[in-house]
């Protein structure tokens, strides 16, 4: 025969579920603060490579058409594309170019600077740059920003049309001829 048992001191599930409950919303709050500028330098980064894997098409395709093509970046709204032929207003717009030939910036990133050929451009308007059949482009640089306030930039090269990703931007080198020094 067994004796009288001694309770067993131990959880019951409900204050195991409480817990974990209180864990979960401490988690919850707790991660976006702690891990959401990784994320947002990983969707910058994004951002920034899908406008150069734009710039490095637009160079190909200029160069293997043998016509001018035009990487088109709109300030205000964060949109970009690219397009044949020479700027002009029929190109002022993305809704008619294959949609995989233009994109967007992710929501609470925005350009906060274009320098076009030494020309910084104002945060409104579209900005166009070309890239020529031989293989040249107009130099530029932009700077990408995100909520947090990570940032990113892409530069290219006028004579070689060379294409750059920086993250984050201040590891661009200031020099490189015009159009590559680009301020906070």
């Amino acid at each position: 025969m067994t004796g009288p048992q001694a309770p067993r001191a131990a959880f019951t599930l409900i204050e195991l579920c409480v817990v974990m409950l209180i864990l979960g919303l401490a988690a919850s709050v707790v991660f976006p603060r702690v891990c959401g500028g990784a994320l947002e330098g990983a969707r910058l980064r994004r951002s920034a490579a899908r406008i150069a894997s734009l710039a490095v098409y637009a160079r190909a395709r200029a160069a293997s058409l043998h016509q001018m093509h035009t990487l088109y970046v709109e300030m205000q709204t964060g949109r970009y594309w690219v397009s044949a032929g020479v700027p002009s207003q029929a190109d002022a717009g993305a809704a008619s170019v294959d949609p995989a030939r233009r994109g967007s910036l992710h929501e609470g990133a925005r350009f906060s600077g274009v320098r076009v050929g030494g020309e910084t451009h104002s945060p409104r308007g579209t900005v166009s740059i070309r890239f020529g059949p031989e293989g040249w482009a107009d130099p530029a640089s932009m700077r990408l920003v995100g909520r947090t306030g990570r940032t990113a930039a892409v530069r290219i090269g006028g004579l070689c049309g060379r294409v750059e990703v920086y993250v984050p931007a201040e590891d661009m080198p200031a020099e490189g001829g015009p159009g590559f020094a680009m301020g906070r």
